[in-house]
């Protein structure tokens, strides 16, 4: 996980190097009837990628898996230096398990979130801030996958509906473009009822869920976990 944050960090670099001779910024145009004036907010669109893992002492050999995320962010400048981000969109979550051909390999996790983001100013120009805030999110669909099978064998698991994370991270503002690294740290347990959840897989196996091994009936801790790159536009 440390080798693939630094090579995200750099993807951030390398962009902040690009903009730095960009004199307009993408949320800075002007009003047209005001030519002088910049606006106060911006509407737009997030795209980004996450690395993620879910944090358990209850799972066996967890690792790092990549999602994806994108959204649509209402942004306001309430007081010079400082913007309030708000953002509803969606993304997918989860991670790998390192558990061979005939245990659990993956757990993914599908939410709709709703980020409260603060955005304070580093410097006049607002090409730099430091974000601060809360993700508030809905599971949609949980799956889990099997060995190298590509298809889920089993859906709906016993996840609880709702999360929320603490969210910080910077942001940098180019004339083309928003970039945004960010550290997701799930406060919430998101484990449910594991040792009642006994369905029989969807596949032609018909693998009972009770069979796996290593078993995850006596899971009863879960958080998620996320460092995420996003462009806003």
């Amino acid at each position: 996980m440390i080798q693939k944050i630094k090579h995200s960090i750099l993807l951030v670099l390398a962009a902040l190097c690009w903009g730095t001779t960009n004199a307009q910024l993408y949320n800075q145009e002007l009003d047209e009837f005001s030519p002088e004036a910049t606006k106060r907010d911006k509407l737009g669109v997030r795209l980004g990628f996450g690395l993620n893992t879910l944090r358990s002492g209850d799972l066996q050999n967890t690792k790092v898996t990549r999602g994806y995320q994108g959204a649509f962010y209402y942004r306001v400048n309430l007081f010079k230096g400082f913007h309030l981000n708000s953002e509803f969109g969606a993304s997918i979550r989860g991670a790998r398990h390192d558990n061979g051909d005939l245990s659990y390999s993956q757990i993914s996790l599908f939410y709709f979130d709703l980020n409260i983001l603060g955005m304070i100013q580093l410097d006049p120009g607002f090409k730099h801030s430091i974000i601060a805030g809360v993700q508030g999110s809905r599971l949609m669909r949980s799956s889990l996958f099997i060995g190298p099978e590509p298809f889920p064998a089993f859906l709906q698991l016993p996840f609880k509906k709702y999360d929320l994370d603490a969210v910080v991270g910077y942001h940098f503002n180019t004339r083309y473009a928003g970039f945004q690294l960010a550290l997701k740290y799930g406060l919430l347990n998101i484990a449910g009822d594991f040792a009642s959840y006994n369905k029989q897989s969807l596949n032609n196996n018909a693998v009972q869920f009770i069979d796996l091994k290593p078993g995850l009936r006596d899971v009863k801790n879960i958080k998620n976990l996320s460092v995420e790159l996003s462009v806003y536009f």
